[in-house]
């Protein structure tokens, strides 16, 4: 089987076992990871010239770009910003539950749009691939 069947087989068994779970499109992701990563209003502080970036700051960071990759369709840098921030050791449950949803709605968008030979996805996927 070649690599192209196999990387189609992959996507297909993950929609198939997403579509069990709840249904997300990536937009609907995007939006569930700013809830998720909103700064508490109790303990947010402002940020000043000068001031230290925090491995917190620095995941918010990567959430931002992870967003505005997903809503710019750029399936290859959401996936690769949300599998890296995934790994962030502060982040509390809810917010690791709100990057793999969003990272699960990317390959699911991205492996339907490819089926369709939506020639973007079709990059994309093979960036992924290469990926693992």
């Amino acid at each position: 089987m070649n690599k192209i069947a196999r990387l189609f087989a992959f996507f297909f068994v993950v929609t198939l076992l997403g579509a069990g779970c709840a249904k997300h499109d990536s937009n609907q992701a995007a939006i569930e990871l700013e809830k998720a990563f909103q700064p508490n209003a109790a303990t947010a502080t402002p940020a000043t010239a000068g001031t230290p970036t925090t491995p917190q700051t620095e995941v918010n960071k990567s959430i931002n770009q992870a967003i505005t990759a997903i809503r710019a369709k750029s399936y290859d840098d959401a996936f690769y910003t949300l599998r890296s921030v995934q790994t962030a050791p502060n982040i509390t449950v809810d917010q690791y539950s709100a990057i793999e949803a969003a990272r699960l709605a990317v390959e699911r968008e991205v492996a339907n749009k490819a089926a369709a030979g939506d020639p973007v996805a079709l990059k994309a996927l093979r960036a992924i691939q290469q990926s693992h």
